[in-house]
């Protein structure tokens, strides 16, 4: 009796003794032993605590009728992971069909079904989070009518409109009328590629100002086989702004360059004209005061004479040094190459040798002979000879003096070091005139103050940066970096 009975169901329970009773699949679906003593309370307890009270409800909704029932809840497996269990079940009623007796069904594994529903939940879930976070505007539009199916919130920002009433327009009532060729080309776009854009155009707003957007989107159809298409747009109000600034600005760029070029070439001509002239009117000077002196011998006697002689030559020197400054401020980019610095040095060392060795100063070079810079090599060896005759003009004369010269690459530039101990500087007093033009700082007979200011502006015309740190009978550290790359 009962095998032919679990033959159709897997469960039966009795109203009566309070009996419950399952087939084999029941154990295998729950992975419970089939030899188990299992009471209602039991079974109860593997119930999930969520869905009991809803199961209790559905049998005591049907308690009293013979029509099938459907529920689905979560039982524990053995495993102690919860599967999902549809539960189609009937009451039984007895001879005098006045009381059910029992209840019977079948249990059925939905597990995976549900997995599956959940995981398509979880995506939907997913892609309208996505939908109404995008930073870009969405939206649905049907292909025939382009009325406007669904939108996003980020759409709808920028137009005045609620959802309620941008769902009433189609898509070529926010389309101002100049863009109907644009448009047209994109609705043939989609025909032959199933997609259109990016492209640019203006949206028009619910009090009926425009404003630009861009646009991208594709063909799709819906399962009844009606096209859609899915738009993308964003509004590039602020992006459009920001290219109408940097264009005004480039403007106002490209006006100052050219007025800074037009009054370089007039200062560079200017600059030529009045080192030339003045070349000219110190030479003619000198030959005026060789006359002189050729035609009246006493004049060399009398001491204004001599004054004038000593300015002539002092008007000379200045405008040599004017002349040199203004060569270094007029040198191009275009000059500059790459210098090794190895063979300078060593050529400035050499030369210098007697006058070293007369005023007792070693000279110590520590220098890769693969070591250089980009630049001006006149501009290069007049640096290097200016720091190593300082050296040597202001050595202390009480100890024996020395001067190290190392050079090093420090990723893009090349820094070269001249380092020794000599008189040095007082630098709280001096440091803020080192580099100034006829600015002198020891009593030596040679001291002109223009070496130093030659030298800074030497060094950044070739894109370099100097350095000093100097003590008073310590010593004097210069450091110089300069590019040696492009």
């Amino acid at each position: 009796m009962h095998y032919q009975k679990y033959q159709y169901w897997d469960f039966e329970y009795s109203l009566n003794n309070y009996s419950l009773e399952f087939n084999e699949a029941w154990w295998t679906i729950t992975g419970y032993y089939s030899g188990q003593n299992l009471s209602l309370k039991k079974w109860q307890e593997l119930i999930h605590p969520g869905d009991l009270p809803s199961l209790k409800e559905k049998i005591k909704k049907h308690c009293n009728s013979n029509d099938t029932f459907n529920h689905q809840f979560r039982l524990l497996h053995r495993d102690g992971n919860y599967i999902w269990i549809s539960a189609n079940a009937q009451f039984n009623f007895g001879l005098a069909k006045d009381k059910p007796t029992h209840i019977y069904g079948t249990l059925i594994d939905i597990t995976k079904q549900k997995n599956k529903e959940s995981e398509v939940v979880y995506r939907q879930k997913l892609l309208q989070l996505l939908y109404e976070l995008s930073p870009i505007g969405i939206a649905l539009n049907d292909f025939e009518t382009g009325a406007f199916l669904e939108v996003n919130q980020k759409l709808l920002d920028p137009t005045g409109y609620t959802r309620e009433e941008f769902l009433q327009l189609n898509y070529w009532e926010v389309t101002p009328k100049e863009y109907e060729l644009q448009e047209a080309q994109q609705i043939e776009s989609m025909n032959e590629k199933g997609a259109y854009g990016p492209y640019e155009k203006e949206y028009i707003k619910k009090n009926g100002e425009k404003y630009p957007v861009l646009l991208r989107g594709v063909l799709v159809e819906d399962i009844d086989g009606n096209k859609k298409i899915w738009s993308f747009i964003e509004d590039i109000s602020e992006h459009k702004k920001d290219e109408l600034e940097k264009s005004q600005y480039l403007e106002k760029i490209q006006s100052l360059l050219h007025i800074k070029n037009n009054q370089n070439e007039r200062l560079e001509n200017f600059a030529h004209i009045v080192s030339h002239n003045l070349r000219s009117h110190s030479g003619s000077i000198n030959m005026l005061i060789e006359l002189l002196q050729e035609e009246n011998n006493t004049l060399d006697e009398q001491e204004t004479f001599k004054y004038l002689i000593q300015a002539t030559s002092n008007l000379k020197t200045t405008i040599q040094d004017l002349n040199e400054i203004v060569e270094i401020n007029l040198s191009d980019t275009k000059d500059f190459k790459p210098i090794d610095i190895y063979p300078l040095i060593q050529k400035n060392v050499e030369s210098v040798f007697p006058i070293a060795k007369e005023n007792h100063v070693k000279i110590f070079t520590d220098i890769d002979p693969k070591t250089y810079m980009i630049g001006v090599r006149s501009y290069l060896e007049s640096i290097f000879l200016n720091f190593i005759t300082n050296s040597i003009k202001y050595s202390a004369k009480d100890r024996d003096s020395y001067l190290k010269i190392s050079a090093k690459s420090e990723g893009n530039f090349t820094s070269i070091i001249f380092e020794d101990n000599g008189l040095g500087i007082d630098m709280e007093t001096y440091g803020n005139k080192l580099f100034k033009m006829y600015q002198t700082f020891h009593t030596h007979k040679d001291a002109r103050g223009i070496g130093l200011f030659i030298t800074k502006n030497q060094i950044e015309t070739m894109n370099g940066t100097i350095e000093v740190s100097s003590k008073v009978n310590v010593g004097t550290t210069f450091k110089i970096k300069i590019p040696n790359s492009n």
